[in-house]
């Protein structure tokens, strides 16, 4: 469920980008989508541990974030950054 929802945030995000920006800045655009993302997973599991009752601070879920978005790289890049 993580992985595939931060793969479909960050791809939404550089499909966004990818019409907005020129061929030439899109790769770093879509790198700084893609640690923007990996910073929410990582922030919204310290929100949950500190301020949501019944709630636990899981690594493997921050991992599983972590690599979605990595993975939403990867399909982005193949798929917006030379059109």
């Amino acid at each position: 469920m993580h992985l595939g929802i931060f793969a479909l945030f960050v791809v939404l995000w550089c499909w966004y980008l990818s019409t907005r920006r020129p061929v030439t800045r899109r790769t770093g655009s879509f790198i700084w989508i893609t640690i923007i993302g990996i910073l929410l997973g990582y922030m919204m599991e310290l929100v949950q541990k500190y301020f949501v009752p019944n709630r636990d601070y899981d690594l493997w879920d921050v991992v599983a974030d972590g690599i979605g978005a990595i993975a939403g790289l990867l399909l982005s890049l193949k798929i917006f950054a030379k059109k």
